[in-house]
């Protein structure tokens, strides 16, 4: 659940920009040029931090690194509201995209330490797929619909909120997350069997 979790939060962040491109471009008055500019240096972070992000993850296991990584993302979030010029909100997003690029490596790793071969493909099809595209799904309707729009709240103060709650979520995560079920003693002797089942 915590994986599927993750997956939710990290594209009910991303897709938060639905939002807030559109309220930057008119307030510091941006053309479509300077607003795809900030927009894709997320990109570049992200792309590069997938494979260095996977190797870390070997090395830490998932346990820190991606309560770490959620904190990072979520964190970072509302410094896309700080500032004003292009460089500063381009900065905002490159730490955006670093935090997010280790979700899905890292959460491949949970998926091969917690579950059995055999389950393995459709445990990624929930977390990636269903839980991943249900997040920015509901980006728009939990940011615009309900904070902004029920509530009244800005977007600066909505992804204020966006950001606590996923910060509340990294703590949850480093305290119910163990790096395997080698380690974690809620995990009884038949569980552990059944997750090495296909691979030893």
């Amino acid at each position: 659940m915590c994986a599927c979790m993750t997956s939710w939060f990290l594209y009910l962040h991303r897709y938060s920009w639905l939002i807030v491109g559109p309220a930057l471009q008119q307030e510091y008055g941006f053309d479509e040029t300077e607003l795809s500019f900030i927009y894709t240096a997320f990109n570049i972070t992200y792309g590069i931090g997938q494979i260095p992000s996977g190797i870390v993850c070997d090395l830490m296991g998932p346990h820190i690194f991606v309560g770490i990584l959620i904190a990072v993302w979520s964190l970072s979030l509302p410094l896309i509201g700080i500032g004003g010029n292009k460089l500063g909100l381009a900065a905002s997003r490159l730490l955006f995209g670093l935090g997010q690029s280790g979700a899905y490596p890292s959460l491949t790793k949970v998926t091969q330490l917690w579950f059995p071969k055999s389950k393995r493909t459709i445990v990624q099809g929930w977390v990636a797929t269903f839980f991943g595209r249900g997040g920015g799904a509901m980006s728009p309707i939990i940011m615009a619909t309900i904070l902004m729009g029920y509530f009244g709240l800005g977007w600066r103060a909505s992804l204020g909120i966006l950001s606590a709650c996923g910060f509340i979520f990294a703590v949850l995560f480093l305290i119910l997350v163990r790096n395997s079920p080698d380690v974690d003693s809620r995990v009884n002797d038949a569980e552990r069997s059944l997750i090495r089942d296909g691979r030893e």
